[in-house]
């Protein structure tokens, strides 16, 4: 667990550290440089906690098989984060959506196949 937290903390940090370029901190933009901030350490946090999970060694072959949608999530989270933005046209954010959720899908999948459980014995 205590792998996990910190993933988390340090991904939080860099996710923090990432939405300081679209932050200004002028006085007529607190509240949206705040609310972009959090988005960007809650996102980053996630990913961070979901990827000490997969990090971890698999005991069965259900969590062989999770560590699949673990990564799918994470590159949905990053997949956001690039594809979302301020003028940014639609075909373009369902581009890099679709890349990254079949960057994840495949980095799962090798994972799930390259990986074997921990066998007791």
């Amino acid at each position: 667990m205590r792998r996990r937290i910190y993933w988390s903390v340090g991904l939080g940090i860099v996710g923090l550290l990432l939405s300081e370029k679209q932050t200004y901190w002028l006085p007529g933009t607190y509240l949206r440089d705040i609310k972009t901030s959090a988005l960007a350490v809650v996102g980053c946090a996630v990913a961070g906690f979901l990827l000490g999970c997969v990090a971890e060694k698999t005991l069965d072959e259900r969590h062989r098989r999770t560590k699949i949608l673990y990564w799918l999530v994470v590159m949905a989270i990053f997949g956001s984060f690039l594809g979302l933005g301020k003028g940014v046209p639609l075909d373009t954010t369902v581009t890099v959506f679709a890349w990254t959720l079949g960057v994840g899908f495949g980095i799962g999948a090798l994972q799930y196949f390259l990986q074997r459980p921990k066998t007791n014995g």
